[in-house]
Formats: C-alpha cells, sequence, structure tokens
C-alpha cells in the first residue's frame, strides 16, 4: 500500500491495523457457510418447510464466499428456512422439527 505523507505524520516503524473493504454487494441474500453443502459440481443447501416439516434440497448459485457466510445469487428466496445442523443425516423429504429460527438482519 502506498499512502500519501506530505506533512511526514508517518515515521519510518510506526504500524496500524487496517481493514479493506473487498466486497460489498446490497441486499445480498446470504446465508452461513456451513449451511452450504456439495462442492465445485453441485452446491445445496436443505430448506426445511414449516407446514408439514420436511426438508428439501435445493441447488443454489455461490457469488461471494467467507468462512463466515456465503452470498447466495440464485436458488433461494429471502425468508425460507435455511437447515444449519444435522446435516449429515438430512434427506430429501425426511421429517424434521424447526428448533431455533433467526431473523434476518438488514
Amino acid at each position: 500500500v502506498r499512502l500519501e505523507n506530505p506533512d511526514a505524520v508517518l515515521l519510518p516503524g510506526m504500524f496500524s491495523r487496517i481493514k479493506i473493504l473487498l466486497y460489498s454487494k446490497r441486499n445480498a441474500l446470504v446465508v452461513p457457510t456451513d449451511a452450504v453443502q456439495g462442492g465445485e459440481e453441485e452446491t445445496f443447501v436443505f430448506v426445511a418447510n414449516p407446514r408439514d416439516n420436511t426438508v428439501s434440497k435445493r441447488n443454489i448459485k455461490i457469488g461471494y464466499k467467507r468462512s463466515d457466510y456465503s452470498q447466495v445469487d440464485a436458488g433461494l428466496e429471502e425468508g425460507e428456512l435455511v437447515c444449519v445442523s444435522g446435516l449429515e443425516k438430512l434427506s430429501e423429504g425426511m421429517q424434521v422439527k424447526v428448533v431455533e429460527q433467526q431473523q434476518a438482519e438488514t
């Protein structure tokens, strides 16, 4: 990083902690990265249906991915319930019990 320092405020040996915003998208739909399953060929999440307490496997397209969350570009709608635990035991049409829901952050 090159910084202009015309007043010589920054001296040799000084250091600073900075944060650089690498990516930003307004109104993005995000899910916890731990909920995203699959790999290069197929990426999916399990979505819980509150009407009949079943899950369905939903193919999604990931736009941007971090260690804590992933941006979903296609395949999921706002307000759908994405399963985040017990994923290794889930299969299409399986009965589930929703024990906790988090509200979307705005």
